[in-house]
This record gives C-alpha cells, sequence and structure tokens, in this order.
C-alpha cells in the first residue's frame, strides 16, 4: 500500500497487497484481532472500550468524551472540561501545581485557629519547592487583579500602570489605599487596638512605633528609647 500524502488517504495497491474488502454492514460476534493498519474509509462507530489508543496527527470526536471512570468529561453542549470533586488538574514534572475542588481543607485551621473553610472549596497549590507566581498586562483602568465576595462587593483590588495602587475595602467601601508616599485611609477614622503599660513595655518595639496605652489613655510612640505622649494627635483625633 502506498504511503499517506497530506490530505489524502493511502492508495491501495492491488497487485501486491494482501487486501480484504468488508463492503456492506457487517456484524462481528466473536473478538476480531487486526495486526496491522485498519483503514477506515467514511465514518467509524463504535462502542468499545480502548485498553490502548495511539493517535497520529489530528483526531475530532463528536459528542462528550469521558476519561477514565468519568470523573473528567469533556462535554460538549457546555463546551467545557470538567473535573469532579477531587479530580486534580496537575501540571508540572513533579506534580508541582495543583488546581480542584475538595474537601480536604474541611478540618484545616489557620494560625489563628480558625477554619479555613465549611466543607468543600476550590484549591490552587504549589505543591513544590517553587513560589506560585501571578502576572497580568492588564494596566490601571478597574484593576489587574481583583477580589470580590458573592455579591460582588470588592475585597481588594490591585492596580498597575501608572496609577499604581493596591486597595482594600470593607463591605464595599475604600478602606486602605496604597500611594507613592505611603497610605491613605478613608472611613474617618484609625481604631489602636488598645494594650495595657504592661502589654507595651513588653513589646520589642522600634522607632516609630505607635500605640494606644489603655493604662493611661493615651497615644504613644516609640523614639528609639522611650515611649512618649501623642498629645496634639490624641486632641485631633478626640475632635473627628
Amino acid at each position: 500500500m502506498s504511503d499517506f500524502k497530506m490530505g489524502d488517504v493511502p492508495t491501495p495497491d492491488y497487485d501486491t497487497d494482501d487486501i480484504n474488502f468488508v463492503s456492506q454492514k457487517s456484524e462481528f460476534t466473536e473478538d476480531v484481532f487486526i495486526y496491522s493498519d485498519l483503514f477506515v474509509y467514511g465514518k467509524l462507530y463504535a462502542d468499545i472500550d480502548l485498553v490502548n489508543l495511539s493517535v497520529t496527527g489530528i483526531t475530532t470526536f463528536s459528542g462528550d468524551i469521558q476519561f477514565g471512570t468519568s470523573s473528567i468529561t469533556f462535554d460538549e453542549s457546555q463546551n467545557s472540561l470538567e473535573f469532579l470533586d477531587e479530580s486534580k488538574a496537575i501540571f508540572g514534572t513533579g506534580n508541582d501545581l495543583q488546581i480542584y475542588h475538595t474537601q480536604e481543607l474541611k478540618d484545616q485551621t489557620d494560625s489563628n485557629g480558625d477554619s479555613v473553610c465549611d466543607n468543600r472549596t476550590s484549591l490552587i497549590k504549589e505543591n513544590g519547592s517553587g513560589g506560585l507566581v501571578f502576572k497580568s498586562n492588564g494596566g490601571d483602568g478597574p484593576g489587574a487583579y481583583q477580589f470580590f465576595d458573592q455579591s460582588w462587593r470588592p475585597l481588594l483590588k490591585m492596580h498597575g500602570g501608572n496609577n499604581a495602587r493596591t486597595v482594600l475595602y470593607h463591605g464595599g467601601d475604600e478602606r486602605l489605599i496604597t500611594t507613592s508616599s505611603g497610605v491613605t485611609v478613608s472611613g474617618g477614622q484609625v481604631i489602636f487596638t488598645p494594650i495595657t503599660q504592661t502589654e507595651r513595655d513588653a513589646l520589642t518595639a522600634v522607632a516609630g512605633s505607635v500605640i494606644y496605652n489603655s493604662t493611661t489613655n493615651k497615644l504613644q510612640c516609640y523614639d528609639g528609647t522611650s515611649w512618649n505622649n501623642l498629645f496634639w494627635l490624641t486632641i485631633f483625633i478626640h475632635m473627628l
């Protein structure tokens, strides 16, 4: 049989090839063994289990495609590759990057002892020794990275471009905005968690630290040697 040509099908050599044709509808009730190439001119309809399938060139499937025990399915009607719970999309030679919907964090707590999630959650995990890097070419606009709650209220927006900044929200309202010179706090007040003088003295303070001393009811700043009352700042804050 002659070789394939681009866009063509092989042309049999009837003089030298040992060819058997099945030219009409046929039914096989026993095992069929093919020890060489199988050429199908037209469509092949089959409901079969393939142990190994090796494909050279472009192959087109119509309808849904199920992988393994159907934990992963290509749904043609939704034009989507669907993963059931606990099925992972894994990237990297060492299974480094993993993306999946899982219940494995249902008992996980953070360093404060708070639950990470209620039950099932979506997890993006870098399982290797490298980091997880996010990069966006999005400029200023609405924000290169945006995080919202279930009601589409913003939680966090990170902007790039000439007006690069990060905005932290509470209840959908801006509360902290980074600027070229520091941060801007909005909302009318800055609240320092009160600590006692004993707790203050136990701090490993650095110059510039500010606390609210609940023992003396004063804002205080550490100058590198001692704590000093911020008298005028205290008056100004009480006037707000």
